[in-house]
């Protein structure tokens, strides 16, 4: 075989690859759409997901039912979008429905959301939407750091997860032959962030889905810079 096919023997998945501009996802903060959930006081968590080659933590303890959330605007809309954090966001109906007819992998919408409160002065007597957990896949894409300039608190000693405490990052790049096709990931070594492609951003783009906004992996910065 040869060596620049990809796993699953496709030279036309290795050439996308190649070509793929990834984007990661931000909340639209600021705009007439920024919105945020925030979990029950009440919620119940299950286990954090971890390596299965060093056993350390590679994401945030699973959310368990009753899913009974607080929905935030700050604008005057609510968002198609909701936020908890980054890596974290629950999705309007209509997101949802849109998602399920398109052909976009990596990213799956699951349990409704029971709202218990909403807080926005401007949105109060609008319609709330029903809004659904939606989960991302861990994907084998992997973080490049010869091409990255990233801060971390030590070496990367597991070469499966690549975790280790980030600092700082002044842009990243994925490793060469690591993507397996989706377009919604989380990549390893970069914990805490959703990566996309561009057929992604070009579906949120035709069906104007709002709250949410792109920075290309090589401009992504962490901690966000502040502006005077």
């Amino acid at each position: 075989m040869d060596e620049r096919t990809c796993v699953d023997g496709s030279q036309r998945e290795y050439e996308r690859a190649e070509s793929e501009t990834f984007l990661v996802i931000q909340r639209d903060t600021g705009s007439r759409f920024d919105t945020e959930y925030l979990m029950d006081d009440s919620a119940r968590f299950g286990d954090a997901p971890t390596c299965e080659s060093c056993g350390e933590f590679i994401g945030m303890r699973e959310w368990l039912p009753p899913f009974d959330a607080e929905i935030r605007c700050y604008g005057s809309e609510f968002g198609d979008l909701a936020f908890f954090h980054e890596a974290d966001f629950v999705v309007s109906e209509r997101f949802a429905r849109l998602l399920e007819s398109s052909k976009l992998t990596g990213l799956s919408t699951t349990d409704p959301i029971t709202v218990t409160r909403v807080i926005g002065r401007r949105v109060q007597g609008k319609r709330t939407p029903t809004y659904f957990r939606a989960q991302v896949t861990r994907s084998s894409a992997a973080v490049d750091e010869q091409h990255s300039s990233i801060i971390r608190s030590g070496p990367v000693t597991c070469p499966v997860c690549r975790a280790n405490g980030i600092e700082a990052v002044s842009g990243f790049a994925l490793e060469k032959g690591t993507w397996s096709g989706e377009d919604v990931f989380a990549a390893r070594g970069m914990p805490g962030i959703v990566v996309a492609t561009e057929r992604f951003r070009e579906f949120v783009l035709d069906h104007d889905l709002s709250n949410i906004t792109f920075v290309s992996i090589a401009e992504y910065r962490w901690p966000p810079r502040r502006h005077a």
